[in-house]
């Protein structure tokens, strides 16, 4: 899974990566959830990944 995310950071989509993360996270979830998986996979890559830097938008004229 980390390979996946990491082809998207590579091309530096940091906010694709992050809300793609969260997307895996929240099928997991629901697995665990279900007893088709035993853990949340994705947690654990939660600080594996690069932030997103967030751009202040100017205000208008």
């Amino acid at each position: 899974m980390l390979r996946v995310l990491r082809e998207v950071e590579v091309r530096g989509r940091y906010e694709s990566t992050r809300r793609l993360r969260s997307t895996i996270g929240s099928v997991f979830c629901y697995a665990v959830g279900t007893a088709q998986a035993p853990n949340d996979l994705t947690f654990a890559l939660q600080g594996a990944l690069t932030k997103p830097t967030v751009t202040p938008s100017k205000p208008g004229p």
